[in-house]
């Protein structure tokens, strides 16, 4: 697997594509995945690559002092691989090498049924700042 930083390009737009098309129970209203899709495209991506095949994305809004990862998603078939846990070491080490204090992510509370990315984000050592 191959992590790369790509900078804003209709590469990124096509990888968020591909891999919010495959997951629906996350991104299956048509008007807002079509939006994350168009965003990724204006947006610094990290991409994870097998075979040269994108299968996972991180897309990121930047601030003066931090990184917002804006979507992220993996192929179902590469989910529990670690794709996602590669992703965010590289994002880590990029944001270090960017002087950027913090990373921030905004996920469903746990409350909600789907709360998936909220597990994910806590086994990784992020911390809940709000509700």
């Amino acid at each position: 697997m191959n992590i790369i930083i790509s900078q804003p390009s209709p590469q990124n737009s096509q990888a968020a594509k591909v891999i919010l098309a495959d997951l629906p129970e996350w991104f299956g209203i048509p008007e807002s995945t079509q939006a994350y899709v168009d965003a990724a495209g204006d947006e610094l991506c990290l991409l994870a690559e097998a075979e040269e095949t994108a299968i996972g994305f991180i897309s990121l809004i930047e601030t003066e002092t931090a990184f917002e990862i804006d979507r992220m998603g993996v192929l179902k078939s590469y989910q529990g691989q670690c794709v996602g846990s590669a992703m965010l070491e590289k994002l880590k080490n990029y944001a270090r090498q960017h002087a950027k204090t913090y990373l921030l992510v905004k996920t469903l509370s746990a409350a909600h049924p789907m709360l998936k990315p909220e597990l994910f984000m806590k086994r990784l050592a992020f911390v809940q700042l709000g509700t």
